[in-house]
């Protein structure tokens, strides 16, 4: 596929109000020691910029891992290898949409497996889990019939976009790091819903399923592996350690989706209005810190973002 590159344009000519664009950079460079922001529109960079490093950086992305497993995800049902009604771990309750949409009723920790004791019976709450999505990588790999799941990802995805600047261990939870273009690249997949010039990397039907709410009836922020906005901004949220408030506000589009990991690493996506803004930062604050932090801080920066855009 490829035939992508990165255009530059002025911020005015795409719409963005400049003087609104430097208090999004002043917030990216305020939050952490390290980082990198690129943020594009209409296919355009309006701005690219890194307070160390630069281009070639390559970022601890933490959780911004599960958004690229949603990708493998993805595959695995257009080839129907694999059914979110599909039960997992000898359960008959439990299934792949649950690991996907954090509903499983697996606690947090990275390694948590199919002996692990649930927190609530699958599919009657809401609980954001490393261990889930460890065992939803597990499950997809053995769909796709592969040893190899790095490999299978670079072939099918990252080469496609013409992403080769990242490494990845192959967890779902974390392990992907990768620099602030790639992050971009991938945004602007999500955003053309899966269409890479002409090319499909996955389908359209599955990029909108994944992008909305799973679970509406229990919280209306989460899709798979990614966070959403489908149904309006969701509850906030204080369960099983966890403190967040609404990462999308009132205002924000109803298509709009984000990544987001503990070292402030945003892959924001808002496809109608032709926009992908990418942030990667050093440092770490789990989502599970009995605070808020993170979840305000995602929607300080959701929030200069929609204040930037003028038209």
């Amino acid at each position: 596929m490829g035939g992508f590159t990165f255009v530059t344009s002025s911020p005015g000519n795409q719409g963005i109000s400049e003087e609104d664009l430097n208090k999004l950079v002043n917030f990216s460079d305020s939050i952490s020691d390290a980082s990198g922001l690129l943020v594009m529109r209409n296919d355009k960079v309006v701005h690219e910029h890194y307070v160390s490093g630069g281009p070639e950086t390559l970022w601890d992305t933490q959780s911004v891992t599960k958004s690229f497993g949603a990708a493998l995800l993805l595959i695995a049902l257009d080839r129907g290898v694999l059914s979110l009604d599909d039960p997992v771990c000898g359960r008959d309750d439990m299934t792949v949409h649950h690991l996907a949409s954090m509903t499983s009723g697996f606690p947090k920790p990275w390694d948590a497996n199919c002996e692990t004791s649930l927190l609530f019976e699958p599919g009657t709450d809401f609980c954001y889990s490393d261990g889930g999505s460890n065992i939803l990588r597990d499950v997809v790999k053995d769909a796709l019939g592969v040893t190899d799941l790095r490999t299978f990802f670079r072939e099918e995805v990252m080469e496609l976009i013409g992403a080769s600047n990242w490494e990845w261990d192959e967890r779902f939870n974390a392990g992907l790091y990768t620099s602030v273009r790639e992050l971009a690249k991938y945004g602007r997949l999500w955003l053309r819903k899966g269409d890479w010039e002409g090319g499909r990397v996955f389908s359209e039907y599955h990029a909108n399923l994944a992008t909305s709410a799973s679970n509406p009836g229990i919280t209306r922020g989460y899709g798979y592996l990614w966070w959403v906005n489908s149904h309006g901004p969701s509850e906030p949220y204080d369960k099983y350690g966890f403190k967040l408030n609404p990462i999308f506000g009132p205002h924000a589009p109803r298509d709009a989706f984000m990544g987001i990991g503990a070292s402030k690493t945003f892959i924001l996506v808002i496809p109608s209005l032709a926009l992908v803004a990418t942030r990667s930062g050093s440092g770490f604050h789990s989502i599970q810190a009995g605070d808020s932090r993170l979840s305000d801080e995602s929607r300080r920066f959701v929030d200069l973002v929609l204040t930037m855009v003028k038209d």
